[in-house]
């Protein structure tokens, strides 16, 4: 609602200076994240958390007919707000995978990605860049690196996209009230 929309971004302000970590979901099939010339119409929405348990999801899907989750006029005034945020330079940012979420922001809203701090991905790439512990996903690293019972909510999220997408595994097909809860 516009409501919750101007209470977000009255937080994302105030927390402005300290940053918050953003995540992009795709309707892309789970390691299939390349750039066709589609995209616009593949995003489902982005995940921003500011501080630990604290986060929200925007929906920022377009069907094929063009139809979002808001009204036309709202729509755009939602990327339009969330463009000044992202882009905003003395707003620190970090996420998993960071240069594929700037990639697809900048390609589906031409949204450029400013103020990136860190990536976890990258990181550990430093770290082992030998690939000897573990793959550099997220997955994989938490999987080496944290205890098993940390691994329920990739399991659930697993569980959660096989349920309303089989095939693909598409976060578009997860309804809004489920994803935004993974995310």
């Amino acid at each position: 609602t516009p409501k919750k929309l101007d209470w977000l971004f009255g937080v994302l302000d105030a927390q402005r200076t300290r940053g918050f970590c953003i995540d992009v979901e795709t309707t892309f099939p789970t390691g299939k994240k390349d750039l066709g010339d589609r995209v616009r119409e593949k995003i489902c929405g982005a995940a921003i958390c500011w501080k630990p348990r604290h986060a929200a999801y925007i929906p920022l899907y377009r069907n094929k007919q063009g139809d979002t989750h808001f009204k036309p006029r709202m729509f755009d005034a939602v990327v339009s707000t969330l463009r000044e945020f992202l882009e905003d330079q003395r707003a620190p940012k970090w996420n998993q995978n960071i240069k594929f979420d700037a990639d697809v922001l900048a390609w589906c809203f031409g949204i450029k990605l400013r103020g990136i701090v860190g990536d976890p991905m990258l990181a550990h790439g430093l770290l082992d860049e030998n690939r000897e512990t573990c793959r550099h996903s997220l997955a994989a690293m938490s999987q080496y690196y944290l205890p098993a019972e940390l691994h329920k909510l990739s399991t659930e999220h697993d569980r959660m996209l096989a349920h309303y997408d089989p095939v693909l595994k598409r976060h578009s097909e997860v309804p809004i009230e489920i994803e935004s809860v993974y995310s």
